[in-house]
């Protein structure tokens, strides 16, 4: 099964209330968004787009030297639904199921991602999402068949909650507690060291 992954890094970071983009912050001297990419690059999948828009140039001079796609969201301010589209629209024809990943959650552990890429590899038709502690959490997988469904009925920052409502998916649990975490605020940032 060919697997792609779309790692949305577009927003403008509105909540973080400093004078850098949270996706610039360094954790143990790396930026935030070269280490989602630096772990989802090591999984070895068919292909990894990344969706920039605010801040696109110090976004994607991030990851330059990265195996990469690098996709640019000019409506970024609309929503997230905007980047997923842009990056649905990047996936070749040969990929089966992408993975949308939030670059903003940084410590999703390489492991976790294995077990959801076999997850899909065994389900290939259903959509897989990891649950830690009762509470779905991020990256989720969507089948080709979904693909559609996503462009045609994700709007502002809603996209893929309402197809996984109506469609259903496969659960996978996690010990993994950072897929229900991300960087919203600097408040966030400072626990994600901490812990």
């Amino acid at each position: 099964m060919n697997i792609g992954a779309i790692i949305l890094a577009a927003g403008g970071s509105s909540r973080y209330l400093t004078n850098q983009h949270k996706l610039l912050a360094e954790i143990d001297g790396k930026s935030v968004i070269r280490t989602i990419v630096e772990k989802v690059v090591s999984v070895n999948l068919q292909l990894v787009l990344v969706v920039v828009g605010a801040k696109a140039e110090a976004i994607s001079a991030e990851i330059q030297d990265f195996p990469v796609t690098v996709i640019r969201n000019e409506n970024w301010n609309y929503g997230q639904s905007t980047s997923l589209k842009c990056g649905l629209r990047g996936v070749p024809p040969e990929v089966d199921s992408v993975c949308i990943l939030l670059a903003d959650q940084p410590f999703i552990s390489r492991d976790t991602l294995i077990m959801l890429i076999q997850s899909q590899t065994k389900y290939p038709e259903e959509i897989i999402a990891p649950v830690y502690s009762g509470r779905r959490g991020n990256p989720i997988f969507f089948p080709r068949k979904y693909f559609q469904d996503l462009l045609d009925k994700s709007i502002g920052d809603s996209g893929g909650r309402e197809i996984i409502r109506e469609k259903g998916a496969h659960f996978v649990e996690v010990k993994d507690r950072f897929v229900i975490r991300d960087i919203d605020t600097i408040e966030d940032f400072k626990n994600y060291l901490k812990n």
